[in-house]
């Protein structure tokens, strides 16, 4: 599981950690992989958490990476509980690796995402639904391949570099 972002509140890992003890009943040889910047107090905070310390055998934390596309590419699920986003490019690219993308429903990202079809979204502070999701994509292959199918093409079709640069042009025309 890979969560790309910079390490504060707003990102929302401590969601993912505050599940830690559910998230081993249903996957008990699970990997957390956290990658981004680390920010203060909230990475200390996130150390010194009762749930790290648990599983910490379970957890990495790489910091700020250049290479993170392997990362991406390699994780069974790209997990994202953020309580609030623009348009974060990091979805963009977990649909071009066709890695399965479980997000908080937030602004931005449900204009990339269609629930059930393209990713699975959850309210951020429903971790009832993140766990039924993560044991989703885990245990359905079928629905699991269909998203990956799904958000990549929907990447494809509405956020490649070609489209944006078709989009700018026809912007910069009616100027």
């Amino acid at each position: 599981i890979i969560c790309v972002a910079s390490l504060q509140y707003r990102k929302g890992q401590d969601i993912i950690i505050n599940l830690l003890p559910e998230l081993y009943k249903i996957i008990p040889e699970f990997k957390l992989h956290l990658v981004g910047p680390q920010t203060q107090p909230f990475t200390s905070k996130l150390l010194k958490h009762k749930n790290f310390n648990k599983y910490k055998k379970h957890i990495k934390i790489w910091g700020k990476r250049k290479d993170i596309y392997p990362l991406i590419y390699a994780s069974d699920v790209f997990l994202f509980p953020t309580r609030a986003e623009a348009f974060p490019r990091v979805i963009l690219e977990a649909m071009s690796l066709k890695t399965p993308i479980i997000s908080s429903n937030v602004d931005g990202i449900s204009e990339m995402l269609e629930n059930n079809i393209s990713g699975l979204l959850f309210k951020h502070n429903d971790y009832n639904k993140i766990i039924t999701n993560i044991s989703l994509i885990y245990n359905n292959k079928k629905i699991k391949n269909k998203i990956i199918e799904n958000a990549y093409n929907k990447y494809w079709s509405d956020f490649s570099r070609e489209k944006q640069i078709n989009r700018y042009s026809k912007f910069l025309k009616k100027l």
